[in-house]
């Protein structure tokens, strides 16, 4: 069973990734603009984290997305 990381580095979304994944588990990530949060942070997970659960099922990942470009950068 895979907690949501307390300490979150800059690959925190990849390496929880890879946590489900080595747990058999299929996951489905979404991700959230959240001004002033690094790309890739983990924001929450569901079902909850020590939820019991099935292998193959899916847990989705919900992460902070990269900022899109402004108008008056393109």
């Amino acid at each position: 069973m895979a907690r949501r990381p307390d300490h979150q580095d800059d690959d925190a979304g990849e390496h929880y990734r890879t946590e489900l994944e080595a747990a058999g588990l299929q996951v489905e990530v979404r991700t959230k603009l959240r001004p002033g949060s690094k790309p890739g942070w983990v924001l929450g997970v569901s079902p909850e984290p020590g939820t019991m659960v099935e292998p193959g099922q899916v847990v989705t990942m919900t992460e902070t997305a990269e900022p899109r470009a402004s108008m008056s950068t393109l």
